[in-house]
């Protein structure tokens, strides 16, 4: 009698158990790191039979919750389609390092360094950094995100986890979530390399001008304007360097596993042959460093303490061909003719014997050849210095002597 009342209590315990609702809460978590959680991940509940039970999105603490789940197994997957941050040649570093057995990556790092989704890390992993993803602009094939699983059986455990996210490529686990984007916007100086209308083709050096430290390696990422600017060859100081031009873009990297430059060493990191396409009437800056330009130090980690060298092309203002007054000597007035290689805002000025300005008037010349006419009946005869300068650049491009005789 007795056994039979625990039988038949122990049945109606099961399947309380098994109406009885449960909850699951856990966190997605950076690199499983506490402080980084990621908001805005969408996280889905499978049953046993993989069929998908509820859907929550992550709060700013990272946190999903799951309520009124019945009793069995599930596991929870995240996806997002979260933005992250660009990963940068440290990470191949690391990979490298990881290789040569001098440091070891824990899972979910493993995970990041698995780049080509190969299913092991290995050397393919480094280039495909180095070359795909940098030089080529390629994304990784194991995608953008990577987030671990989490098995969990509500009704013995409640909650489980956390979630481990990682952005792919980012061995370090540095980059995100969003707001935690550590590239450091590169420094750069401008000097100049003056531009001359009878050679259209210059060879523009980017540099390192202040870093005494060793270096590794370098990526860089040089923006420049197809209508400008026609890029003709593209001539890196390492041999082992690649690099492409795409989308407007020219994507450098290097990374020096034998041996260390230094920056007092180097003429320059490229030297890029360009062809102007237009003329250019005021100095010019021909490049822009993207904000993934980077430099590591000896110990392949970022420099934040360099400054690059980018090119400015100065403009070099041709005088005006074909150039005169007359009549000369004249009595009221006189025309400025002038044959201009290009489009000028000018200011014309008429000096005395003494130096001082007695006329003066602002015009536009345009290119080709024109006349002007420039008014004088007020002067008294004598001789007077008639001179020309360009507005934009302050250099005078015509200068001639004139004689009023009424």
């Amino acid at each position: 009698m007795n056994k039979q009342i625990l039988l038949t209590v122990f049945a109606i315990c099961l399947s309380l158990l098994s109406f009885s609702q449960h909850l699951i809460q856990s966190k997605v978590l950076y690199h499983f790191l506490e402080q980084y959680p990621i908001e805005g991940v969408v996280v889905g509940l499978y049953d046993a039979q993989n069929n998908l039970v509820a859907v929550d999105v992550t709060d700013a603490s990272g946190v999903f919750v799951f309520e009124n789940c019945a009793s069995g197994s599930y596991v929870c997957k995240a996806t997002t389609d979260l933005p992250g941050a660009d990963v940068n040649l440290r990470q191949a570093f690391l990979i490298w390092l990881y290789k040569l057995g001098f440091i070891q990556l824990n899972d979910i790092q493993l995970e990041a360094a698995d780049v080509n989704e190969s299913g092991v890390v290995a050397m393919d992993d480094v280039n495909f950094i180095l070359t795909n993803y940098f030089v080529n602009n390629q994304p990784f094939p194991a995608g953008d995100w990577i987030f671990t699983e989490m098995n969990v059986t509500a009704g013995f455990k409640e909650g489980g986890g956390p979630i481990g996210g990682t952005k792919v490529g980012d061995v370090e686990g540095v980059f995100v979530p969003s707001g935690r984007d550590l590239t450091v916007i590169p420094s750069f100086e401008n000097f100049g390399v003056y531009f001359s209308e009878n050679n259209r083709t210059l060879s523009l050096p980017i540099t390192l001008i202040n870093s005494q430290e060793a270096s590794t390696g370098y990526g860089l990422v040089i923006d420049y304007d197809p209508e400008m600017i026609e890029i003709v060859n593209v001539t890196p100081y390492s041999p082992s360097a690649t690099f492409s031009v795409i989308n407007n873009q020219i994507r450098l990297s290097s990374m020096n596993f034998d041996h260390q430059i230094v920056a007092s060493e180097l003429e320059s990191l490229v030297e890029i042959e360009v062809r102007m396409l237009k003329e250019i009437r005021s100095d010019y800056v021909a490049f822009s460093l993207n904000k993934s330009s980077h430099v590591l130090d000896q110990n392949g980690k970022v420099n934040p303490n360099v400054t690059f060298g980018i090119p400015v092309i100065k403009a070099v203002i041709q005088p005006l061909a074909e150039a005169g007054v007359y009549p000369n000597p004249f009595s009221d007035q006189v025309k400025f003719t002038f044959d201009a290689p290009v489009d000028y805002s000018a200011e014309i000025k008429v000096y005395d014997a003494q130096g001082r300005m007695v006329n003066k008037m602002k015009t536009f010349l345009p290119e080709g050849r024109s006349e002007i006419e420039l008014p004088l009946s007020e002067l008294p005869n004598g001789w007077y210095q008639l001179v020309v300068t360009n507005t934009m650049k302050g250099e005078i491009i015509h200068k001639q002597r004139i004689v009023k005789n009424k």
